[in-house]
């Protein structure tokens, strides 16, 4: 059987090892337009390649009802042991989990020798523009015009439009369309936002701070998370913000939304007022640089209007509330280069079981071209490898 695997990131990558793994007779091209396979993986958990998760459960994905059915085939220790089996031991940090190496271009490095140890022919700069199908095969049409004859079957893993820069923009959406695919809504996803007055928080770039992090829309909680969050020069960045971010864009309601920030969650309200009525005479802005670096103390003091004059009570509580509760409007999200992930891709209407296209008998879909996304902490790589799996054994029958 001949198969034809367009694009080399992971799930192209993954669906590759699987298929000649468990049948090595099988003839697999990778198709890849850049000068080397998983460049974006490459760049994947700052640099050490976050694989997968032990808090892997459904709620972590858009479609959390068909995870779990997903999930239950294929749980945490099994895809643990599908990673073991490429030889890779695997290192857990608080359920983090890493290749050893700790290295994502040497595990890159490391499967795409495998590649070749099974035999996977690999054509790298090679742009496929579209494919033909015709009497149950697929000719593969590429830019430059060459021909590799005819596939029995075909997997798309061309990911999606995030990180263009590394491989993924987006252009073969146009053409599935063409051939009759819906395509969801594409949406940058896991990125900063920009906020309304950008201009108020310039003062705060680089700063780094672990905060709860609550956003509602019309006083309606819909997300909260505790995580390190980093000030930008027009907005607000981090992993807890990048998991905010694609909750709201998921939904829709992002310029709808409030983003509310506990900068000291482990305190109450009434706690860190007291403490800031008990400390008045010493100077509250003293106090306050035992908790906060001396760009954040200023910026609190500055929008409460608090500056060159003596503190009351009420002075005190309002910036109490404000550190319990400091509020922003969202504006946009950052764009496509900015994100680790794209929201939407190929309806699931048009894919069944296998992912098996339902318009097209033998081509196949894996990783993030599906409308299928996870939060951060190595949800998006862990279904590039299941997405793979769940091809790997169907593909065959």
């Amino acid at each position: 059987m001949r198969i034809a695997i367009i694009g080399g990131g992971a799930a192209g990558i993954y669906s590759a090892l699987l298929l000649k793994q468990d049948n090595p007779s099988f003839e697999v091209h990778i198709f890849e337009k850049e000068k080397k396979l998983g460049r974006k993986l490459c760049a994947t958990g700052n640099g050490r390649c976050n694989l997968l998760n032990a808090d892997l459960t459904p709620e972590k994905y858009n479609h959390s009802t068909m995870m779990k059915g997903v999930l239950d085939a294929y749980p945490f220790s099994y895809l643990c042991s599908v990673i073991k089996s490429f030889g890779i031991p695997l290192h857990d940090e608080g359920g983090y989990l890493y290749p050893e190496s700790y290295n994502a271009v040497s595990y890159t490095d490391f499967l795409v020798d495998l590649l070749r140890q099974f035999k996977v022919d690999i054509h790298l700069e090679t742009t496929v523009t579209d494919y033909v199908q015709k009497a149950g095969q697929f000719r593969i049409v590429t830019l430059n015009c060459m021909d590799f004859g005819f596939f029995d079957k075909v997997i798309l893993t061309v990911g999606g439009c995030s990180t263009p820069n590394l491989g993924s923009d987006g252009r073969t959406f146009p053409v599935l369309e063409k051939h009759g695919y819906q395509i969801v809504s594409l949406r940058p996803g896991l990125c900063p936002i920009k906020i309304k007055n950008p201009g108020s928080v310039k003062s705060l770039s680089g700063l780094r701070r672990k905060a709860l992090v609550t956003a509602t829309v019309s006083s309606r909680r819909i997300f909260q998370e505790t995580g390190e969050l980093l000030f930008k020069e027009d907005g607000l960045s981090g992993i807890v913000i990048f998991n905010l971010e694609s909750a709201l864009t998921r939904l829709g309601v992002l310029p709808l939304a409030e983003i509310h920030l506990d900068l000291l969650p482990d305190e109450t309200l009434e706690s860190l007022f007291g403490d800031l009525v008990a400390f008045h005479q010493m100077n509250p802005k003293s106090f306050l640089f035992g908790y906060f670096p001396e760009a954040l103390v200023s910026y609190l003091y500055k929008i409460n209007h608090l500056d060159n004059r003596p503190l009351s009570d009420t002075d005190l509580r309002t910036l109490a509330r404000s550190i319990k509760d400091l509020k922003f409007l969202p504006a946009s999200p950052y764009s496509f280069e900015n994100s680790q992930v794209t929201l939407g891709g190929v309806s699931f209407s048009d894919v069944g079981p296998g992912l098996e296209s339902t318009k097209e008998k033998g081509l196949f879909f894996a990783g993030e071209v599906l409308d299928l996304d996870g939060l951060c902490g190595g949800y998006n790589l862990t279904w590039a490898l299941l997405s793979a799996l769940i091809v790997s054994e169907a593909l065959p029958k």
